[in-house]
């Protein structure tokens, strides 16, 4: 009876620990997907980030990142996009934040050199482009898929490449 006992002790110990772990590998599909952030020529902070249940953009100094603004989509009237593409001679990363007549592209262009910075529109016109100091860091989850319930894939490719491009 003991030895049942002990199995049956065993067997729900590591049914437990399998439970565990699972719910921890679960939770780490929260964790941000892909971010981009960097140190502007202004020496202000930029980053955007998509996760699975959220996305956003903050400005802000390097000691208080969020402390100019910052934006989440579990705000009223934020939305969020990405978009990463191959282009010649390299790729092209970006997250555009939506709120109202502003959008906050931050993004990151490796093409014969890395290319990065914060571009800003409002009503469609760019009012704000800075480059980063260095190179943008780019952050994405290991499989390099991005899901996320919060922000989809950018429709508007071609008018934001083309807002990147003319600096």
């Amino acid at each position: 009876m003991k030895l049942a006992l002990r199995i049956a002790l065993m067997a729900f110990a590591c049914i437990t620990l399998s439970q565990t772990a699972l719910a921890a590998s679960y939770g780490t599909e929260d964790q941000e997907q892909l971010t981009l952030e960097c140190l502007l020529t202004n020496n202000k902070y930029a980053s955007a980030f998509i996760a699975q249940d959220a996305a956003g953009y903050a400005l802000g100094t390097t000691a208080a990142p969020t402390v100019e603004l910052n934006l989440v989509t579990n705000q009223p009237g934020v939305t969020a996009y990405y978009n990463s593409e191959m282009i010649a001679g390299g790729s092209l990363y970006w997250i555009r934040v939506v709120k109202g007549p502003y959008e906050y592209i931050v993004y990151d262009k490796e093409q014969h050199g890395d290319m990065s910075g914060v571009v800003v529109t409002k009503k469609g016109k760019k009012i704000f482009h800075k480059d980063c100091k260095e190179p943008v860091k780019v952050g994405t989850q290991s499989d390099g898929s991005i899901f996320s319930r919060v922000a989809q894939e950018d429709p508007e490719g071609d008018r934001i490449i083309d807002l990147i491009n003319k600096g």
